[in-house]
């Protein structure tokens, strides 16, 4: 991630995932950067909770000014189903730090919660991740 503060009242950010190269549209990119914040500390998610929309129109702009055209539904396709297989990660950590399993230490660290917060955490993220597999399949023409 580079942060830009060229100027006091801007703030530009680019993000490069070398870990992600691969076929598909290209809206997956910002889904899958979007999900994989959620998977991390309150800070991280939050930032994506609360700015959700504000990430998603200005991944698009970016699209646009490099010369693509995609409409905002089919765009939000693959976007938001990128970022609504995350789901699965929630339900799994959850399942992992209750039964005390092999990671869940780790899991613990990435979350920077007790064990006892854990369920919550993954319950508000997994509804958050739900919609966006609601809204993918709400696109589908």
């Amino acid at each position: 991630m580079f942060v830009s503060h060229e100027n006091s009242t801007t703030t530009e950010v680019a993000i490069i995932d070398w870990s992600g190269i691969g076929p598909g549209p290209i809206e997956t990119d910002i889904g899958t950067m979007v999900g994989g914040s959620l998977t991390w500390g309150d800070a991280e998610a939050s930032l994506i909770i609360e700015g959700e929309r504000e990430i998603f129109d200005a991944y698009m702009s970016g699209v646009e000014l490099s010369g693509l055209s995609r409409s905002e539904s089919e765009a939000r396709i693959g976007y938001a189903y990128a970022a609504g297989g995350y789901g699965q990660f929630f339900v799994s950590a959850n399942v992992m730090i209750d039964l005390e399993l092999f990671g869940h230490e780790y899991l613990l660290i990435r979350f920077g919660v007790g064990a006892d917060e854990v369920e919550n955490i993954c319950r508000e993220r997994l509804e958050f991740t739900a919609d966006f597999v609601d809204e993918a399949v709400s696109l589908l023409p």
